[in-house]
């Protein structure tokens, strides 16, 4: 399934890779309405009980009644 970022948010994620003796950090910014592409099942679940993003089939639906 797919999340998009609720109104008046922002997510920003980060993944660490290691390469060698660096440890590169790779960060990401989303704002309200772009769908995340990360994969990571509990920072998703944590996001979406605090309301920060919702299923892309909710955000749609709530775009269509606004219009």
């Amino acid at each position: 399934m797919k999340y998009a970022v609720s109104t008046g948010n922002t997510v920003e994620f980060g993944v660490a890779k290691k390469t060698g003796n660096e440890t590169i950090v790779t960060m990401k910014t989303f704002t309200a309405g772009e769908i995340i592409d990360f994969d990571d099942k509990s920072e998703i679940k944590r996001l979406l009980e605090a309301g920060v993003i919702r299923p892309l089939e909710h955000q749609t639906e709530v775009e269509e009644e606004g219009k």
